[in-house]
């Protein structure tokens, strides 16, 4: 027996109708798609910048609390020990068990301006003659105190060793290269800053985190 199919043809405008239609469905499925996106991030950015701004005010209040209780504590520490008013000089205070400790330091903010590149322009062509053939230690050194910080800047500490050497050496690079080292330092801002730390299972200070970087 022979099968025999009876199709049915639609006409342009049906065919044009159904796919109007698709497009209209697909259409609305992109927009409720979009719409379910934008809704959820909304809500998730507005949580935690609620989150956020609740944390930052708690650590300002936190800050304030913190040095103005320090600060009291440090001039009674002055009272009791006759010590000079003007002394900025900071200090640690350690709980009774040996487990705890605030850390109240004064700090100094410096930096270095555009005479630091000079510096090291002098300096590098001072151990490229005078180091890199003959004390491969003596060059990895100098070139190691040289060497930035992530921030693209110089190391204070760093530099303060270089500072230590000047007298070592008479090549008129070196001493330009210190010269101009010692001119770049700038003293930008001082202040005080605090750490709060406790001691570990193996008996040593670990700084708890108030940053989240850091946490």
């Amino acid at each position: 027996m022979e099968n025999t199919a009876v199709a049915t043809e639609l006409t342009v405008e049906q065919l044009e109708a159904l796919l109007s239609k698709k497009r209209r469905e697909e259409n609305e499925l992109k927009r409720s798609k979009r719409q379910a996106y934008e809704d959820t991030r909304e809500d998730v950015l507005q949580s935690l910048m609620s989150g956020a701004n609740g944390l930052s005010i708690a650590l300002y209040e936190f800050k304030k609390k913190a040095f103005d209780e320090l600060e009291a504590l440090y001039k009674i520490m002055q009272e009791y020990g006759d010590i000079p008013a003007h002394s900025k000089g900071g200090f640690s205070v350690t709980s009774k068990d040996g487990a705890r400790r605030c850390v109240y330091a004064y700090r100094t903010v410096s930096d270095f301006d555009e005479r630091a590149q000079m510096a090291e322009e002098h300096l590098s062509l001072f151990i490229q003659s005078h180091f890199k053939a003959k004390d491969e230690d003596a060059y990895k050194w100098i070139r190691t105190l040289l060497e930035k910080n992530a921030n693209g800047k110089l190391e204070l500490s760093r530099a303060q060793l270089l500072y230590k050497m000047e007298n070592d050496y008479e090549d008129p690079n070196w001493k330009k290269g210190i010269e101009l080292l010692k001119e770049s330092y700038r003293q930008i801002d001082t202040r005080y800053t605090m750490t709060f730390q406790e001691k570990n299972e193996l008996g040593e200070w670990d700084e708890i985190p108030l940053s989240l970087t850091r946490v």
